[in-house]
């Protein structure tokens, strides 16, 4: 895992303020204070992209991110556990640069990490990339996954974790009447 001193990635703010998201969705944490790996706050960023339009996005700080994983039954987590150890997630990604040379985010979000589809062949997709403060953290992440990927792994989940994802969408987001409702187009959180 390498910590990158540099701006956030614009493909990773907010489209609805045009800046870096600034707090936690759901506690509120403040996400930019601090930068230093000891007191900095590490913290997943998740847009779902349809036609290069964000239409939905959000920033977790990793205690709620971790919070919410145990919140899937565990039927669920073992279920995505497997899954994700066999996807080779990491196999499929770029290499991380060394230190004093820069990351070139569009590398690592050109194709889906899973199948490798062409992010130009995904009209709908998710980002996600992780962050502590105002640096971007390269490991596993930041990675494209096509909304084909997604379905398969949507479908690994419970019941009762699709309940509890259909809450946070309720609870944290305006929309339609209705929009809790299970869709098909379901996406679970990768964290």
């Amino acid at each position: 895992m390498q910590f990158r001193m540099d701006e956030i990635p614009k493909t990773f703010w907010s489209e609805y303020t045009d800046a870096a998201f600034s707090s936690c969705i759901n506690c509120n944490r403040d996400l930019l204070g601090s930068t230093t790996a000891e007191s900095g706050c590490q913290y997943m960023v998740q847009k779902v992209i349809v036609r290069s339009e964000s239409v939905f996005e959000f920033a977790m700080c990793a205690e709620c991110a971790v919070s919410m994983h145990y919140e899937m039954s565990e039927e669920s987590r073992t279920a995505l556990s497997q899954y994700l150890s066999t996807a080779k997630l990491m196999a499929s990604g770029p290499k991380v640069p060394p230190e004093d040379q820069p990351v070139e985010i569009e590398c690592w979000i050109a194709a889906c990490r899973m199948c490798g589809s062409p992010r130009e062949e995904c009209p709908r997709h998710t980002l996600i990339g992780h962050f502590l403060g105002n640096s971007i953290v390269i490991a596993q992440v930041p990675l494209l996954i096509c909304e084909t990927c997604e379905l398969s792994v949507s479908e690994l989940v419970s019941s009762e974790t699709r309940d509890r994802w259909d809450q946070f969408v309720e609870d944290n987001f305006d929309g339609p009447p209705g929009l809790e409702i299970d869709t098909p187009d379901w996406r679970p959180v990768l964290v």
